[in-house]
């Protein structure tokens, strides 16, 4: 994409166009540690930091940006390499980086990661990584202004588990839609990207549903002892693309707390089903 330059940033205009949604995002490549101005730190979204874990400074050019961190409150925050070593003798051992992140809320992408073929096969879903991963954690991101797109009801059983809504839960309705955009970054050395709102917002009167009109949180349906089969399944694409973001042991955790559900939903007794 052609890049745009904005003061002390270099932008390039992203539109994501997923199964459910579409967004533009701005994505910021940024080399000075700058609050740039307190209009872009409250848009951005997301941060993407780009480190070498063989420098010996370790992931000090890291910490560096953690108190312009605090002002952007990004809610998407990412730690990029091209690998850690996982070695306890290298200068910043792969271990070391992952206790960082889960103390700071980063996760850890690495770009070329060492892969376990043998392991791999032994897992129920396997772990997307490298650049795909961004791209997935960036998709996963709710988006303030975000454009769901218009679903038709399905027509048969098949249809609406592979994505369709039930008649009775759609309540679409004619809004004006706008599309936001973020920013993300990838250069060499100790930079970081945000993810910024985008003032030239594109607007459209086509029926579709908007963020403030979705249906009830996957959480609170699942928890929700009145929720019915036909609402589960209405929400089913959306809960599919959470889990999809998700850490391998809380996608786990994820899908016994939507089995449970749609148990529940078909009158089944909830010590039953615990105790297979």
């Amino acid at each position: 994409p052609s890049v745009k330059q904005c003061e002390d940033l270099n932008v390039y205009d992203w539109h994501i166009n997923t199964k459910y949604y579409e967004a533009d995002v701005r994505l910021c490549s940024k080399n000075e540690k700058s609050l740039s101005t307190p209009e872009f730190a409250s848009s951005v979204e997301g941060v993407v930091i780009v480190f070498e874990p063989q420098s010996p400074r370790g992931l000090e050019p890291v910490n560096e940006w953690m108190s312009f961190l605090e002002e952007y409150e990004a809610e998407v925050k990412i730690l990029v390499c091209n690998r850690c070593p996982e070695t306890s003798t290298s200068i910043l051992s792969k271990l070391k980086v992952q206790e960082w992140c889960v103390k700071e809320g980063f996760e850890l992408i690495e770009l070329q990661p060492l892969v376990d073929e043998e392991w791999d096969k032994e897992q129920d879903f396997i772990e997307t990584c490298g650049v795909d991963r961004i791209i997935q954690a960036l998709q996963a991101h709710v988006w303030p202004n975000l454009v769901l797109k218009e679903r038709r009801d399905p027509t048969t059983m098949a249809g609406l588990w592979h994505g369709g809504f039930c008649k009775s839960t759609v309540t679409d309705h004619d809004s004006h839609s706008t599309r936001t955009p973020r920013d993300q970054s990838e250069n060499n050395g100790q930079n970081s990207s945000e993810v910024c709102e985008d003032p030239d917002q594109n607007t459209s009167q086509h029926t579709r549903r908007t963020v403030d009109n979705i249906e009830p949180a996957a959480e609170e349906l699942l928890n929700d002892e009145t929720t019915d089969f036909c609402d589960l399944f209405s929400q089913l694409p959306m809960m599919k693309e959470r889990a999809s973001s998700m850490p391998s042991d809380q996608r786990k955790k994820f899908a016994e707390d939507v089995v449970l559900a749609y148990w529940k939903a078909i009158g089944g007794d909830k010590d039953e089903i615990l105790d297979c």
